[in-house]
């Protein structure tokens, strides 16, 4: 039994949990200072998939995913953990060691197939709204 719901890429998204380790480390390390980094949500790539271009522009669950991390992060603050930053995992779609350009975890498309041309995902997007309200 997995708690959370599966991602493209098999791993789980649950933010409950990132909450409750926040809490854990508050509780049990005297409340040291907690920057969570490499904080992502990966799909497969498009040419894998056959997917059109516009499924990873409009990347809902990505959005889903880094709200529901934060939201929860916000409850740990609120019960005393120290965190001083969240990072997302990667400003645009790069390479990775394991599977090279077939995830992508970026809040930016790059096109591989046009010039390696860069176009906002809705994520960014979103992100940026958070980030200035």
């Amino acid at each position: 039994m997995h708690l959370g719901k599966r991602t493209p890429v098999d791993f789980y998204n649950y933010p409950t949990g990132l909450e409750n380790v926040t809490l854990y480390i508050q509780r049990n390390y005297k409340n040291p200072v907690i920057i969570v980094t490499s904080k992502g949500y990966g799909t497969i790539d498009e040419r894998k998939r056959n997917y059109p271009k516009h499924l990873y522009i409009k990347d809902n669950e990505r959005i889903e995913y880094i709200q529901g991390h934060i939201d929860h992060l916000h409850r740990a603050i609120k019960s005393g953990a120290n965190v001083m930053g969240y990072i997302v995992s990667s400003f645009m779609d790069s390479f990775e060691w394991d599977a090279g350009y077939v995830l992508k975890y970026g809040l930016i498309y790059i096109d591989h197939k046009n010039g390696l041309k860069r176009q906002k995902k809705n994520s960014a997007k979103w992100f940026r709204r958070f980030l200035w309200t």
